[in-house]
């Protein structure tokens, strides 16, 4: 994420090949380690913009399979689709917010 607060489709875009280019390649096997705050983040770090709609969840996948090919890639594409999918299951069952709001 950006440190300013503007967010465009062309940071979301300069965010997504950094993403690629540096930590995407060691997803699969970072994403659910917390290094430190020194450490360089294991995750893309992209929802912002798919939630704005600046980038889509298609373009990121494909950006991804691109660069890492159908099998490379395979963990970074089904968790942004798994993003999706619960999104989806939250907007369908607003009562899931109230019970996680209880506990």
């Amino acid at each position: 994420m950006p440190s300013s607060s503007v967010m465009t489709r062309a940071i979301g875009l300069d965010a997504l090949s950094a993403f690629l280019a540096g930590p995407g390649a060691d997803y699969a096997a970072a994403r659910n380690t917390d290094r430190g705050r020194a450490a360089t983040p294991t995750t893309a770090a992209l929802s912002s913009y798919l939630r704005r709609r600046l980038l889509t969840e298609e373009k990121v996948a494909r950006a991804g399979v691109r660069a890492f090919g159908e099998s490379g890639a395979e963990k970074f594409v089904s968790e942004i689709f798994w993003r999706t999918d619960f999104k989806g299951h939250l907007e369908t069952h607003p009562e899931a917010w109230a019970r996680r709001r209880l506990r």
